[in-house]
């Protein structure tokens, strides 16, 4: 497939549904805990480790900006268990996603999409 420029899209829940969650307080179940002095969160994300000895971990990765415009020359498929990405400093980023093919060993780039996310959201 050759080069081919994708629209940045608005991260929503509705239209990254197909892909995974969006991870974001907006509309999230709160429950005031210790004493008052905290609010949890309930439930932002779910996490799936699959059959075949998956196991939850967390780890944080320190991304760089890249320079504009971002070509993309690799995707990434994780089988086993699901990922969460989420900023730490709270500035927009870019998500960029698709499908698997038929088989399901590789992307479908008919498929792909980008979106913004803000400082404040993250997906899974």
């Amino acid at each position: 497939m050759g080069q081919q420029k994708l629209k940045v899209r608005t991260l929503s829940q509705k239209n990254f549904s197909s892909y995974g969650e969006v991870i974001e307080l907006k509309g999230a179940e709160e429950l005031v805990i210790n004493q008052g002095t905290t609010t949890r969160f309930n439930a932002l994300a779910l996490v799936d480790v699959g059959e075949e000895g998956g196991v939850p971990i967390i780890s944080i990765f320190e991304g760089k900006r890249r320079p504009d415009p971002i070509k993309l020359v690799l995707m990434e498929r994780h089988p086993l268990g699901s990922q969460a990405f989420f900023p730490l400093s709270n500035q927009g980023w870019i998500v960029v996603v698709c499908k698997s093919n038929s088989s399901g060993e590789k992307p479908d780039l008919s498929t792909i999409e980008c979106f913004y996310a803000r400082g404040d959201q993250g997906v899974s």
